[in-house]
């Protein structure tokens, strides 16, 4: 997703909202391999990221946020 895109979309909450948010750059790849990969490989991994379903990441926050719940309503 290009940052356009993304600020396109930020534009539309309330400033104030908390909001739980993640991205990379292909710089923050540094260190994960020998080699940045190049724009192309970049580009193809963040087209074929687009296209995920995103469920783990989906299940990842709900589960987060059902412990905090549970947690917290406990007291």
């Amino acid at each position: 997703m290009k940052v356009k895109e993304v600020i396109r979309i930020l534009k539309t909450y309330d400033t104030e909202e908390q909001i739980a948010v993640t991205w990379f750059c292909r710089e923050d790849t540094e260190g994960w391999y020998d080699n940045l990969p190049t724009k192309e490989q970049w580009d193809l991994a963040c087209e074929n990221f687009e296209n995920h379903t995103f469920d783990q990441l989906n299940d990842l926050l709900l589960d987060v946020l059902e412990n905090i719940m549970e947690e917290t309503n406990e007291s």
